[in-house]
């Protein structure tokens, strides 16, 4: 993963580097101020009048009261269908969107419903990218299977990225096209729950997931050396525990990954290495998700606060003084996997848009170097250094089109 941001100025000096984690209390900021107005639809313990969202910031608003107002069971419509978010802040699919508004959606078979009406989780939706075939598995014995393939490759992604972008603007969903029903009965669901139930959690996981759409859609390549790129499954789970849960026992569950994985999986997830296929439960994909209670820890706000006075500070030992704070204020915010993982997500996706200023780069690559800690009143206002980079972010949440 990327642990850091390398920014080379265009004025005087060499390359500087800023930590990850520092970035990730601008992300904080900028989303937390892109909260807008309420969207069209009443959506809270009305299922006659769910939520209607095409907006970034009518997204955010939802997301951001999704468990302080609404705690209950709350309502939305997507590509035609009725989105349940319930008081775990799980997400279902409760079939046609009609049947509700014309009264009748009690009566809705659970075979009407994707997934059966049961909240999916993200290894079984990153299953049904990889074999799309079992969705309507009817289809494929008359004679469709060459509709079946893996929606993995670049066309098949970009093809998923798009619909997910005209589902979040309340759009028709696709084109028709061989794969629309099978998108409509995949789809709505996931984006509810990538982008309001994680929104919910830790509200600068919208940010993050409209990045992975932009990744995902510009072919950013993940691994160099396997060739391997942002595909949806990849986004959602471990394609090494595709199959496999924490309660599998087998050869292939009981075997260490083929590539070399480090996630929570020791005491208090500490971060360690993953010996067994099986512990992947633990990882989850490229998403900053939370694969077993790990969003309690990633989805806790980051602030920095105020600069204590510094007047009985001489001026000398000011810029350290204001150095050594602002380390300890982030040393002290909880720190977890899923944080390492926004972070990855973040750099990558900062790099691609301002290639010729910023790098990604990972630990191994800042020993014996200085880490800078920001000045916020320096770098990230009107005017400094990094003011471009908080102007990046904030595009991102102007609308849904593709920022590659």
């Amino acid at each position: 993963m990327f642990t850091h941001l390398q920014y080379q100025p265009y004025a005087e000096g060499g390359p500087r580097l800023i930590a990850g984690k520092t970035l990730l209390f601008l992300l904080e900021r900028v989303t937390r101020a892109k909260v807008g107005q309420a969207a069209a639809g009443a959506g809270s313990g009305r299922i006659d009048d769910p939520w209607r969202l095409s907006r970034p910031d009518h997204w955010l608003r939802c997301a951001s009261r999704l468990t302080r107002e609404f705690g209950g069971d709350a309502w939305l419509t997507l590509g035609g269908r009725m989105i349940k978010k319930d008081a775990r802040v799980y997400v279902s699919d409760e079939g046609p969107v009609y049947r509700y508004l014309q009264g009748a959606g009690g009566a809705t078979p659970d075979s009407s419903k994707t997934y059966g009406g049961v909240a999916p989780t993200y290894q079984v939706a990153a299953q049904r990218i990889v074999r799309p075939g079992t969705v309507f598995p009817m289809t494929a014995t008359e004679g469709f299977a060459g509709i079946a393939e893996a929606w993995t490759t670049i066309g098949h992604t970009r093809m998923l990225v798009n619909a997910m972008r005209n589902l979040l603007r309340g759009e028709a969903m696709a084109p028709l096209s061989r794969h629309y029903s099978r998108m409509q009965a995949s789809l709505p669901v996931l984006v509810a729950a990538m982008f309001l139930a994680e929104g919910g959690r830790n509200i600068r996981a919208f940010t993050l997931n409209l990045m992975l759409l932009d990744l995902a859609e510009a072919g950013v390549v993940l691994d160099p050396i396997a060739g391997t790129t942002y595909s949806m499954d990849r986004i959602l789970w471990h394609p090494e525990a595709l199959d496999i849960s924490s309660t599998t026992v087998s050869a292939a569950a009981t075997s260490p990954p083929t590539t070399a994985v480090t996630g929570p999986v020791g005491p208090h997830r500490a971060m360690a290495p993953v010996t067994r296929r099986n512990q992947l439960h633990l990882v989850g994909g490229e998403m900053p998700a939370s694969p077993t209670m790990g969003g309690e820890r990633g989805g806790v706000r980051m602030e920095i606060g105020d600069l204590p006075d510094q007047s009985h500070i001489p001026m000398a030992r000011r810029e350290k003084a204001r150095q050594g704070w602002l380390r300890g204020r982030l040393n002290i915010q909880n720190f977890d996997y899923i944080h390492s993982k926004e972070i990855d997500v973040l750099t990558r996706w900062i790099a691609m848009r301002r290639p010729y200023t910023f790098r990604a780069v990972d630990a191994a690559a800042i020993i014996g170097r200085p880490v800078e800690v920001p000045d916020w009143d320096v770098l990230f206002e009107a005017g400094g250094d990094l003011a471009n980079l908080e102007d990046a972010i904030a595009t991102r949440l102007v609308d849904f089109d593709a920022m590659t």
